[in-house]
């Protein structure tokens, strides 16, 4: 049962070709954390990323009215993020507070790319997460005022590291695991808990193997700080 003196809630979003269930640990760990929760679900492989962020900011608006918190966080994996992401430009809610994206093709995805001659006739959002440079997503106006923190998996096949990155991000993380599995893990989910609450994730979290491996890479950044160049 939540605790009665809850005054923060959580949206949380799916990615492609998913569903609610994969957010279901997540949802379990900040209902534990005494977050309100909201696991939002919706038909992502026939409509468009645009149709999508409509539909989700209409939603919040909604769960806004219906529920007595102080504010209303948002936590997003894959192009569930890129929804947020513009549901955010259309309309900000009056009580939001934070943004965690999960494996975020905040640059596009090579894998969508490929895939989008053979299916995106019946998968539109392929081509609008192509890596192409002039896809959806990579013209797609970054969200303002609002602390966004980034978690990106150190071996997901679907995005590649330097496309997470976002110039508005106030924190960005390497964590062990695969694009499909982020949302599962537990350090994910104490970590995306821990953004929620202060703003930035645990500073002994980095991941040694993805730094040993690629020590000219910055795996965290601090609001201020530059971001890796794709």
């Amino acid at each position: 049962m939540i605790s009665q003196m809850t005054s923060e809630s959580v949206v949380l979003l799916h990615g492609l070709a998913a569903n609610r269930l994969v957010m279901v640990r997540l949802a379990k760990h900040l209902t534990a954390e005494h977050f309100h929760v909201q696991n939002w679900g919706y038909p992502s492989i026939r409509r468009s990323i645009e149709w999508h962020a409509h539909a989700f900011s209409e939603r919040l608006r909604e769960f806004e009215r219906g529920q007595r918190h102080d504010r209303v966080h948002i936590v997003a994996h894959s192009m569930g993020g890129i929804i947020a992401r513009r549901a955010l430009t259309l309309d900000r809610p009056a009580k939001l507070g934070r943004f965690v994206m999960l494996a975020p093709p905040n640059s596009g995805s090579h894998v969508a790319r490929r895939l989008a001659n053979a299916l995106g006739r019946i998968c539109p959002p392929l081509h609008e997460l192509s890596d192409d440079a002039e896809s959806y997503v990579r013209r797609l106006e970054e969200p303002a005022e609002v602390e966004l923190g980034v978690i990106a998996a150190e071996s997901d096949s679907v995005v590649k590291l330097p496309s997470t990155f976002l110039q508005s991000q106030s924190d960005h993380l390497v964590l062990p695991g695969r694009h499909g599995t982020l949302p599962w893990r537990r350090d994910t989910c104490q970590q995306l808990a821990h953004f929620l609450r202060p703003g930035h994730f645990e500073s002994d979290a980095l991941s040694p193997s993805y730094s040993n491996r690629h020590p000219m890479m910055t795996t965290r950044n601090r609001l201020g700080t530059e971001s890796p160049s794709p």
